[in-house]
């Protein structure tokens, strides 16, 4: 399967770095740029500086950088350049950068540190009344549990919330021990969180025996644990805990999940979900029902392969693809469940759920489409390009980004659109469609068929593809603007502000907060008619049929 893979120490190290939820270094990520015709610009850019590390030397997202301890770094690969940034903690680097507005290179020193990286990068109330909680939950690295822990403990000692939103479009899973724990904050005490299934001895097939590797292919249920809400201190300093979970039961949760939410964050809706715990909002999950392993090599290296299948608690498992060869047996191809394949399951309100194809939201949301247009520009990196240009000539940028009145007004998107074709060029737009590949090799084709009259023909359609993408500038007007406007609060405050602005415009959070205030309309999903005769599926994990 895709997931099986053999790492060498680079590979691990980036491993160990997901898992962990921290690395050493100076708080940068950077990549190199693409100009229109696709190609790498040789300097590499920041594209996000992290508070307190890089952010606090004064190194901001859109600057280029230059050299790296003198060394110039044209030309050299992202990976180089970012084994030039770190070294052993405690030792300091010279960064030198070009700014867009600011005359001649800045240097910079930095501090060579651990970097955490927040596995919840922003947690506050969201509602006019601070009665709805909101937490974005990133990953599943060992720290997640915690983090959302502290901020959901926060939160209730500092208001009376009574829903609370866990987002977690975009995460795309981590560590199953992290899942469980996480599970335990919404689950009343010793129920079903997850239950993985490997092998069975009798089938020694595993491509992982060739290594002489044991794995465990016990079948295992994990149950929730109670997590206990922190009341304060005793006078001598000890924690003092209560004896109800750390988020009420009363508390209406709602789960925000898309196409890109996966693994580790799946089992955490699947079990919400399956439990009635909450409402889950939004698209269908990834469907990635597998469990992997990490076996240590020699030399710093690992094997990580695939030991199990994971179950939800009502026994489905979400996997959406299986792999197999010709022969049907254990393989590498890809095969997509059939909905007619898909086994019915219930939860413990007896509403029914399916098996294979991710996790189906209770309240579906229709996906933005990502228009053609918006692909090019991103591609080009041009609404990172555009924002260094509002920013070299914006006063007040820092206090203007920290309001939720437009940056991105009628007049700047207007001067950013001639921008972008002016600096795409006559045409470009034309090269960039998603067609102009085919209408390229169709050209070649009539050329060497001899069919050369017909090639004008064929630069025409090409022309009007373009004028049609161009076109979205206009249809898609309000996608684009907030692009540009979130590259450009990026040059001028941190991520978590950047968020916040985000979650202002953000409609799917607003239907969710509507759920989480209004008990009639959360009740109407949680408690909706079950299906008659609906039981939850038997311990083996077989459904039981629809009567």
């Amino acid at each position: 399967d895709p997931y099986t893979e053999f790492e060498n120490p680079k590979m691990t190290d980036q491993m160990r770095t997901l898992t962990t939820g921290n690395y050493g270094g100076v708080g940068l990520a950077i990549q190199k740029l693409k100009d229109p015709q696709d190609k790498d610009e040789p300097y590499v850019y920041v594209m996000n500086s992290f508070e307190g590390y890089a952010w606090s030397a004064g190194i901001r997202p859109g600057d280029k950088i230059l050299q790296v301890n003198g060394v110039d770094v044209a030309n050299k690969a992202v990976g180089d350049v970012s084994d030039l940034l770190k070294g052993q903690q405690g030792t300091q680097v010279v960064v030198q950068i070009e700014r867009v507005g600011t005359p001649g290179p800045i240097e910079k020193t930095l501090t060579r540190r651990q970097v955490p990286l927040r596995d919840v990068p922003i947690a506050m109330t969201i509602d006019d009344k601070n009665e709805v909680g909101y937490a974005k939950l990133a990953g599943f690295s060992s720290s997640a549990p915690f983090e959302l822990r502290y901020v959901i403990n926060k939160m209730q000692e500092q208001n009376s919330i009574k829903g609370f939103i866990l987002d977690m479009r975009g995460n795309s899973g981590g560590l199953l021990s992290s899942a469980v724990q996480i599970a335990d904050i919404f689950l009343p005490e010793n129920v079903p969180v997850v239950s993985t299934k490997g092998r069975p001895d009798q089938s020694p097939d595993l491509a992982s025996d060739d290594f002489g590797f044991k794995p465990d292919r016990t079948d295992t249920m994990y149950k929730s644990m109670l997590i206990p809400k922190f009341m304060g201190r005793a006078p001598d300093g000890s924690p003092l805990f209560s004896d109800k979970p750390l988020l009420d039961p009363g508390v209406r949760v709602v789960v925000l999940v898309d196409k890109s939410t996966a693994s580790a964050a799946e089992i955490v809706a699947g079990a919400i979900q399956d439990h009635d715990r909450g409402v889950v909002m939004g698209q269908t999950t990834y469907g990635k029902g597998l469990v992997q392993v990490l076996q240590k090599l020699s030399g710093g290296r690992q094997l990580k392969y695939t030991s199990a299948k994971y179950y939800t608690p009502s026994g489905r498992c979400i996997q959406s693809k299986s792999y197999k060869n010709e022969e049907g047996k254990v393989g590498t191809k890809a095969t997509v469940l059939e909905d007619k394949d898909r086994m019915v399951f219930y939860t413990d309100n007896g509403r029914p759920v399916k098996d294979g194809g991710g996790i189906e939201p209770d309240v579906k949301i229709k996906a933005n489409k990502v228009g053609q247009l918006r692909q090019v520009l991103g591609r080009w990196d041009a609404f990172y390009r555009y924002a260094g240009v509002i920013a070299k000539d914006l006063p007040d940028g820092e206090a203007k980004s920290k309001d939720d009145t437009p940056i991105v007004t009628d007049e700047v998107y207007s001067n950013f659109r001639k921008w972008a074709m002016d600096k795409m060029g006559d045409g470009a737009l034309a090269a960039s469609g998603p067609y102009s590949r085919s209408l390229d090799l169709f050209t070649e084709a009539l050329n060497e068929g001899g069919f050369n009259e017909a090639i004008p023909d064929v630069k025409v359609l090409k022309k009007h593809l373009g004028d049609l993408l161009a076109r979205e500038f206009d249809t898609d007007k309000k996608e684009i603007r907030d692009l540009l406007e979130e590259q450009v609060r990026r040059r001028y405050v941190i991520d978590a502000q950047v968020l916040s602005w985000g979650l202002s415009i953000d409609d799917t959070v607003e239907k969710a907060v509507d759920y989480a205030e209004k008990s009639d309309l959360y009740s109407s999903v949680i408690n909706a008619k079950p299906i008659p005769g609906a039981q939850i599926a038997n311990a083996e994990g077989s459904a039981m049929p629809m009567e």
